[in-house]
């Protein structure tokens, strides 16, 4: 019977054989194997069948004779391994105590698998690996035993190819996780699989999702958490790094960015985040820096007050910090405007009334936002008349560039120790309401700039601490500086502001166009 069936029978029959034999070794009674040499024989036997019907099986090239429904034809017209006949192969593997051929059956499925394109791939894990190792677990565990080590490897080589789709979904990672326990080196192969998914090109969202399908499968099957948290807070991380600048452009965005890391329970991951903040900030120029990353500061504080987040921790005194500095030389300046009076009195000598003249030279004189003027279509006649009186009077305190050619115009800009002078009032306001906001504790704000920084803003801001009452300045001039440094930084910082672990609402501050700073109590 055997030549006949080496020579003849099919995979599935010398499958069905080799089981039969087991079978017949396990009775407890009317056996035709009785002696040990024949159960010896019978199990050489089996190993030899189920030998040739996995190496005569086609499980991936080609459709063998038998019932094609088996198969599933790609959209190039080729054939997928065959899901019913690797699962009886697999199964007779295991029932007949032979787990060790299962290696050669996942060697004959993966080699194909990596060298196809993606998208066949694909659906090869939709349609066959997925189906194939959810139907070997469920028969492995209605047998109560645990997969031994030809499944482990058949389980380790298909997994990552699994993940070869976009996102995964929650039933699928349930599955890998579930399989992934089996295995004997679990922290590897978590590591593999985070290695396979972002080795692919994927959004974020994409990203975002496939973080929220293993969060949702944390919920459902607790005993995963040591095995998903590393896993979730490695993408998220892997995400944030791969940010483009723009992204983390505004405050809107650093704390959608900041709340996003919180809600996935890895708020340790916002350090991602801040480190990019800091690093735009570093190199931001004047505009930035006063319309995002100042307004940024108290909003951070009361956002890590809010997480139960101390403000020491990692980063985020080296973003205060550098905020800080940068605004302080960048934006604030030294120059007030006493030290440019006697170049802008210049400007007044000009008596000329035509629309142009008073125009630029009202805007050189007065305080505006504005770095730069532009006027264009005016004729080439009047941009000569303004250039010479650009140059007559203006020119330590502004530069121009002249359009001669149609449509004729000009565009003046002020010199920047110009335009911060003429500000300095209103950005000495500006940046107080800022440092005031993070905090009314002195000493919080100590222990958050560091002594080095605190120092620097007070004797720059001319304050004798940073919450101190603002008294009546004239235009430019601010209060004096303290006479001692570090003394007033020590007793400021000694002042009983409350609780700086639990800060009331502080105080916001409205600068109204002259400088003025209105007060108005926090609801």
């Amino acid at each position: 019977v055997l030549p006949q069936l080496r020579d003849g029978a099919d995979v599935i029959t010398l499958a069905a054989f080799a089981t039969a034999i087991h079978q017949e070794i396990n009775k407890s009674r009317t056996r035709i194997l009785v002696s040990p040499s024949d159960t010896s024989l019978g199990c050489n036997i089996i190993h030899d069948l189920l030998t040739l019907s996995i190496e005569r099986a086609q499980l991936s090239t080609s459709t063998p004779s038998g019932d094609a429904s088996q198969y599933y034809p790609d959209p190039y017209g080729q054939t997928q391994p065959a899901l019913n006949l690797t699962l009886t192969l697999v199964k007779a593997c295991i029932t007949t105590r032979n787990d060790l051929l299962i290696c050669r059956i996942a060697n004959k499925l993966t080699p194909c698998a990596q060298s196809d394109p993606l998208t066949e791939r694909r659906i090869r894990a939709e349609r066959v690996y997925i189906p194939l190792v959810s139907s070997l677990q469920d028969f492995v565990e209605s047998r109560s035993v645990s997969p031994g080590r030809g499944l482990q490897l058949m389980y380790g080589k298909v997994l990552p190819l699994m993940l070869d789709k976009p996102i995964p979904s929650k039933a699928e990672l349930a599955l890998l996780m579930r399989l992934a326990k089996q295995c004997s080196d679990l922290d590897e192969l978590i590591q593999s699989i985070i290695s396979q998914f972002n080795a692919l090109p994927r959004d974020i969202p994409t990203v975002k999702a496939f973080v929220r399908e293993l969060r949702d499968l944390m919920v459902e099957h607790p005993s995963l958490r040591e095995e998903l948290e590393p896993v979730i807070t490695a993408l998220i991380k892997a995400m944030i790094k791969s940010l483009q600048p723009d992204t983390l452009r505004g405050r809107g965005a650093i704390m959608a960015w900041l709340e996003y890391c919180a809600d996935t329970d890895n708020i340790d991951a916002c350090s991602e985040v801040i480190s990019k903040v800091t690093q735009d900030a570093s190199s931001a120029n004047g505009t930035l820096l006063t319309s995002e990353f100042l307004p940024l500061l108290p909003t951070l504080m009361s956002w890590l007050s809010r997480r139960g987040k101390p403000y020491t921790d990692q980063l985020y005194p080296l973003l205060f910090q550098t905020v800080i500095c940068r605004w302080l030389k960048t934006v604030l300046g030294t120059t007030k405007l006493a030290d440019v009076a006697q170049h802008l009195a210049i400007i007044g000598n000009c008596r000329c009334t035509c629309r142009s003249c008073a125009q630029v030279m009202r805007w050189l004189r007065e305080r505006s936002n504005q770095a730069a003027m532009s006027l264009f279509g005016i004729g080439a006649s009047n941009v000569n008349h303004l250039e010479k009186n650009l140059r007559d009077y203006a020119s330590k305190v502004a530069s121009w560039t002249v359009s001669r050619t149609p449509p004729h115009g000009i565009e003046v800009s002020k010199q920047s120790r110009i335009h911060r002078a003429q500000n300095w009032n209103t950005n000495k306001a500006a940046g107080l309401a800022a440092m005031r906001a993070i905090s009314a504790d002195e000493s919080v704000l100590l222990s958050i700039f560091g002594e080095e920084v605190y120092k620097m803003a007070i004797k720059m801001l001319e304050v004798p601490y940073i919450n101190a009452k603002m008294g009546p300045a004239a235009p430019g001039d601010g209060t004096s500086g303290p006479s001692n440094p570090t003394r007033v930084v020590l007793e400021g910082a000694s002042r009983p502001r409350g609780n700086s672990s639990v800060q009331p609402p502080p105080k916001r501050r409205r600068v109204e166009g002259n400088g003025q700073v209105i007060e108005r109590t926090a609801p």
